[in-house]
């Protein structure tokens, strides 16, 4: 930008004395301008308003750069700033401690009214392994209190997509069970889960219908064929089945851990 001899305050400070003497009517001056004599009073004169010139222009300049360049920033410190505003946005985010914030979709939206308008039998409850913030996966612990299964308690994880409720959540039982309508991979036989879903249902019909196949097993629709068959010819061998599979033992090649 403006560049200025190094000097040229220091003439300047000098010509401000200048001024002072002569407007004092201080005679020969010469000695402290370091002037031969014999240039007298004109020279000296001449040379002030020279500065004088040259101090308007200096002025007009400094007040051009300084209103052109009053927004410019180095680069360095540019730089600076963008660091130092980095570092207060991943504070806030630390702050908050819900990491970015971004626009929830309308699943998500829909999911949380729906978890805050549950009204579960006091046998269900729910949790969230990875913490309230995220919704889209949940758990659901069952413990029937009547029925074949009675006092087993029955983990079933729920994995909801952006589009719920246009598609059912993904539900599976994480508890091994001897159940017509579970397979031993957890996989679950509920008409709501599959083709029966509509948007108009919820989560809390999810939770009833999977309360409804524990204390009330269907043989009609089996995903495990051998249990179905049990418990539609010979129920009080079902019963038996169920009872010590819950305790932690093996029915037929399977063992199951204990639930009970």
């Amino acid at each position: 930008m403006l560049s200025l001899n190094p000097n040229f305050h220091a003439k300047l400070r000098m010509i401000g004395r200048l001024h002072t003497l002569l407007k004092g009517h201080v005679v020969d001056v010469h000695h402290i301008l370091g002037l031969p004599s014999l240039k007298g009073w004109g020279y000296v004169l001449r040379k002030i308003q020279l500065w004088e010139k040259r101090v308007k222009l200096y002025n007009m300049l400094k007040n051009f750069y300084k209103a052109k360049y009053s927004d410019y920033v180095p680069t360095g410190t540019m730089i600076r700033l963008f660091k130092v505003k980095e570092k207060q946005k991943e504070e806030a985010k630390n702050a908050n401690g819900r990491g970015s914030l971004k626009k929830q979709s309308a699943g998500e939206l829909r999911l949380h009214k729906d978890i805050s308008e549950l009204n579960l039998p006091k046998s269900c409850t729910i949790s969230f392994p990875n913490g309230k913030d995220d919704l889209m996966s949940f758990e659901v612990s069952i413990k029937p209190d009547e029925g074949y299964y009675m006092g087993g308690k029955f983990l079933f994880t729920f994995n909801v997509s952006t589009i719920y409720p246009h598609e059912a959540p993904k539900v599976k039982c994480k508890t091994k069970v001897y159940h017509p309508n579970i397979d031993l991979e957890g996989n679950i036989c509920l008409n709501i889960l599959r083709e029966d879903w509509k948007p108009v249902l919820n989560i809390n019909t999810i939770v009833y219908g999977l309360y409804h196949l524990l204390t009330e097993p269907n043989h009609d629709d089996p995903l495990n064929q051998e249990a179905a068959a049990v418990l539609r010819d010979n129920p009080k061998a079902y019963s038996s089945n169920v009872r010590t599979s819950m305790a932690g033992g093996r029915v037929g090649d399977t063992y199951f851990a204990r639930c009970i």
